[in-house]
Parts: structure tokens; sequence; C-alpha cells
């Protein structure tokens, strides 16, 4: 591991013990701010030669969809893409990105502006402020009180273990602040019982929800972290219909909060995961209907095992088969998971007027 990696990693340790997750702190004030900035950022964004170097600042450049594209929009957790046969394309993420960005991109910058406030400029110079006195005081209900969030959910029990009908109808725990998102089951050390059960979850804000926009793709993209394969027992994505959709407690935690339609054609083997890049999900009919199904939006990882409610193979304690991808929490941003989504605008009545003859 680099010297780099490790200073890294102790800043986001350091990071979430102060402010108690990676995703909270004084880059939420630019939540509200990159709606405000839009059209200097959209300017920014887009500038010839200019554009590079702010693109790569807001890691903008790490998306494949975006070369080359004029983006006409940009908010906390997303941005928008005109595409040119007139459709657009959406490229969301489980948290604000790209807020987080714009304040770790020119943070000296911004700290300089805020002493000046704190210091002079605000006391004795209303009129010449900066704006910035209230860099340390974020607030997590910024920007329309929605914030989004991935992780997993886990029944556990025992070393022994639990039968497989418990291990799905259990109570379990929620995990917001792992590195990576977890999808299959542990074995028991007795026979045919299992201790864990794992459900990934990721949620989005697509914002399309009430309107007349018809999604024409959507993909889902997870960087794969590891496998542990045992039988291969693949899996897919389902809706999740949580009471709160901004962190994994025990409001969503059950059974009935998870659907049962598959949002991907086919069931996905383990042994197709990839490891240490994107593995790209491509969401069937159901799931690009679920993209207008509420504003913020849940999707689960469930293993057949579970989708389909049959008792897997069981071996010696411990054994999995399971599969980890790379949560928001993971150090640096090339692997956060996203969700694109491809949509049409919606059709605009015409007005023909037309000459009428009172005789």
């Amino acid at each position: 591991m680099s010297l780099l990696s490790v200073y890294r990693s102790l800043r986001l340790k350091r990071h979430i013990k102060k402010h108690g997750s990676k995703n909270k702190g004084y880059f939420q004030c630019f939540d509200q701010r990159i709606i405000d900035w839009q059209k200097q950022l959209i300017w920014l964004i887009n500038a010839p030669v200019i554009k590079y170097w702010f693109r790569h600042k807001l890691r903008i450049d790490q998306d494949a969809e975006s070369k080359g594209k004029y983006i006409s929009e940009i908010k906390p957790d997303k941005y928008i893409i005109d595409n040119d046969d007139g459709s657009k394309t959406m490229i969301t993420r489980t948290h604000h990105k790209y807020s987080k960005r714009l304040y770790y991109g020119f943070a000296p910058i911004w700290w300089v502006v805020h002493f000046l406030d704190w210091l002079f400029i605000d006391k004795h110079l209303p009129e010449w402020s900066f704006g910035f006195y209230d860099l340390t005081l974020y607030s997590e209900t910024t920007y329309g009180g929605s914030y989004t969030c991935d992780g997993y959910y886990f029944s556990t029990s025992s070393s022994s273990g639990q039968s497989w009908s418990a291990s799905r109808t259990d109570t379990a725990l929620g995990d917001t602040n792992a590195l990576f998102i977890r999808c299959g089951y542990y074995c028991g050390s007795v026979t045919n019982q299992f201790r864990y059960l794992y459900r990934g979850v990721l949620t989005f804000d697509v914002n399309l929800y009430g309107s007349a926009y018809v999604a024409t793709s959507a993909i889902l993209s997870v960087a794969g972290q590891s496998a542990e394969i045992t039988w291969d027992y693949p899996q897919n994505i389902t809706g999740h219909y949580p009471v709160t959709y901004n962190d994994l407690i025990n409001d969503g935690c059950y059974l009935e909060n998870f659907g049962t339609v598959r949002f991907m054609a086919s069931d996905w083997a383990l042994s197709d995961f990839s490891i240490g890049s994107y593995n790209e999900c491509a969401l069937n009919s159901a799931g690009k209907a679920h993209m207008i199904s509420s504003r913020v939006i849940s999707l689960a990882f469930r293993s057949t095992p579970d989708l389909d409610n049959f008792q897997p193979s069981w071996a010696a304690s411990y054994t999995k088969d399971r599969v980890m991808f790379d949560s928001v929490d993971q150090t640096g941003t090339s692997s956060d998971p996203k969700l694109v989504v491809v949509y049409d605008l919606p059709a605009v009545a015409t007005f023909i007027p037309q000459t009428i003859n009172i005789i």
C-alpha cells in the first residue's frame, strides 16, 4: 500500500470519527450552492479547454458517458447530459458526490474566505461578505431534506446458525458505513443451518417521479471487490421499499420491504462477477418503470435462494457463497456505485391555429 493510500485511509477514519459518516461534513453547505451557482458551473463544465480541468476537479471525467458531451445540469448527486437525438442521460450516485468534490477540489479557497468572513467582513463590512461564514454550520437536511445511501442488511445468529426460513424473515441489521456492499450467505456450524444472509441495498434520488419522462435504458454499475463462491447461486436486483431512504435502519430490513419482481432479464452468476472493475447491470422494463415510481428509489441485490425462497446447499461452518462490491465509503471516487438512466423528454403538444368563418 502506498503512502498516499495510507494517508487517505487515515484521513477518512478521522473524518468519520469527527462527523459520524463519510457523507456528512463541511461539504454539505455546498448542496444548495451547487444549485445557486448553476449558470457559472455549467459554463465551467462545458467551456473549451477549461472543461478538462474543471471536470477532473469534480471527477466527472471518470465517467465514459460524459466524454465529448454537453452537460446541461448538475446537482449535488447527479448531472444531466443532452444527447444528440434529443434524449437525456442522467448519471446519479448514492451520495452527494459533486457537492463534495466542489468542496474538496477548492477547499483552501473556501477556508480562506470563511476565515475572512468570520474575522472581519461579516462583522464590519457585511455588504462585502463572501457568504461563507456558515461553512462550519452544515445541516443534514439541506437539498430538500433528502439523502441517499448504500450498504447492506444482514440477518445473523449464533455460530451454530438458524434455519433458512428464519434467516429470510429475521429482523436484520443495517450497515451504511461499510466499505463494501455484500450479497449472499454464510453457513452455520450445524447441518442445514445458516449464520448470515446478506442483501445489498443502494438508494438513488432519480427525481423523475410524477413526470411524463420515459426511461429508455437504465444501467446500475458496481465495482467488484471480492467473490467467495462455493455453489455459484446467481443473484438479481429487485425493488426495495423502506420508510427511510437515507439510512439502513430497521424499518427497511423486513422481508416484506423487498420486492419479488426481477429487474434484470437474466440472473447474474457469481462466477461472472468482475473483480477490480465495474460490473454493468442493465435493468429490464420493470426496472426502468421503477425509475419513476418515486423521487428516491431503492434497489436491492438478492441471491436466488433468498429471492425464490428455497433452501440453498450447506457445507462446513462459514462456507460462503457471497460477493462484495465497493460502497461509496471506499476511499476515492473511481469505484462509487452509479446509476445511468437515459430518458426521453415528454412530448409537447403543438397548437395549430385554425380560421373559422362566421357568416
